[in-house]
């Protein structure tokens, strides 16, 4: 299991488009919505507002990446890969606990390149806040592995992942994972599938502030677990159809 993760990992990782999508834009977004604009030095918590956006655009890089790697797992199994791995060793067992470790790995890759890109373009945030919303980024990000496992089901053909990742950007920007919403806007982001893990990702480092307006603990917490169930239930309802079939 770990050597086939191990090479899934460095497939990931030397894929072009997954290196990209996964890793290149969130940093290139994070230069045009963050470090490039005038209102990234104002103050923000012990810190900058650069530091807001930077750990929203390291969260788009953790999604994207997990996204990518759930929903080509269900591609694979759908296309019979799953008997291909039965004349190995590998159980479908530890077919999907290296898929799961793979997702883990990638998922981590942007957050750490956004970060570093950050370190030098005029981030201020204490490091003890930094690597808790790392940490809460992947975790948060993992979530939409149940995102990435629907949206393979629902489509069930190799343009699944680039369907799910085109919704993602969508969902990203009403989600207030790129920048701010004003007031009026942000009655509705609360209700969008990226909200939830957005602010719990920067809580270390916001406190829950969202800048605009104050405190919004519980609305995010909410938020990602109800957007949690629903994949997790959509998922299982679509694996068990299919399963019949």
């Amino acid at each position: 299991m770990l050597r086939y993760a191990l090479y899934d990992i460095r497939a990931s990782i030397l894929s072009t488009d997954r290196f990209f999508f996964g890793v290149a834009l969130p940093i290139v977004f994070f230069l045009l919505f963050g470090a490039m604009q005038d209102y990234s030095s104002q103050p923000m918590g012990d810190g900058n507002v650069a530091a807001y956006v930077m750990i929203g655009m390291a969260l788009y890089g953790a999604v994207q990446n997990t996204v990518a790697i759930s929903g080509s797992t269900v591609a694979e199994l759908s296309s019979g890969w799953n008997r291909q791995l039965a004349l190995t060793p590998l159980t479908t067992g530890k077919y999907l606990g290296a898929k799961a470790l793979t997702a883990l790995v990638i998922s981590a890759v942007p957050v750490i390149a956004v970060n570093i890109v950050g370190m030098f373009t005029g981030v201020e945030i204490p490091v003890n806040q930094q690597l808790a919303a790392g940490a809460l980024t992947v975790l948060c990000g993992l979530v939409f592995a149940f995102y990435g496992i629907m949206m393979g089901l629902l489509i069930r053909n190799e343009n699944a992942v680039s369907i799910a990742n085109g919704l993602l950007v969508i969902m990203s920007f009403f989600g207030t994972v790129f920048s701010p919403l004003s007031t009026d806007l942000l009655k509705y982001a609360r209700f969008t599938p990226l909200y939830g893990a957005a602010e719990i990702a920067r809580y270390p480092f916001s406190a829950g502030q969202t800048i605009i307006i104050g405190s919004e603990d519980w609305h995010a917490v909410v938020s990602l677990v109800v957007w949690a169930a629903i994949f997790l239930g959509v998922s299982a309802l679509l694996m068990r159809r299919a399963t019949r079939r």
